[in-house]
C-alpha cells in the first residue's frame, strides 16, 4: 500500500511540472498572440502553430482553462503528499513506541 501511494505521488509531481510547463509556454504564446492582435500586426509568426485568424478571446478561455487544470493537478499533488506523510508518521510512530510487554499468563 505504502509503495502505490509513493508512486501515484510520484507519477503526480512529474505530470504537474510538466502542465507547468506546458502552461508557462502556452501562456507564453497566448500572450504574444494577444498582443500583436492589440497591436494590429498582421504579420503570423514563422511556424506558429495556431493561425492569426485565432479569436484572442478563444485563446484567453483556453489559457483559463489550463491553468484550472494546473490548480487541480496541483490540489490532488498537495492531497497525495498529505496522506504519504500521514502514512509515513504513522508507520514511524509504530516503530518508535516500545513494545508492550509480553504478557505472562
Amino acid at each position: 500500500m505504502y509503495w502505490s501511494l509513493e508512486e501515484e505521488f510520484r507519477v503526480t509531481s512529474n505530470r504537474l511540472q510538466t502542465c507547468e510547463r506546458e502552461l508557462a509556454a502556452k501562456s507564453d504564446l497566448l500572450q504574444g498572440y494577444i498582443v500583436r492582435d492589440a497591436s494590429l500586426t498582421t504579420v503570423p509568426a514563422a511556424k506558429s502553430p495556431i493561425s492569426t485568424s485565432t479569436d484572442p478571446v478563444l485563446l484567453v478561455e483556453m489559457n483559463r482553462r489550463l491553468q484550472g487544470m494546473l490548480v487541480d493537478l496541483a490540489t490532488k499533488n498537495e492531497i497525495l503528499k498529505k496522506k504519504l506523510d500521514s502514512l509515513y508518521q504513522d508507520k514511524y510512530r509504530r516503530i518508535l513506541s516500545p513494545a508492550p510487554p509480553p504478557s505472562h499468563e
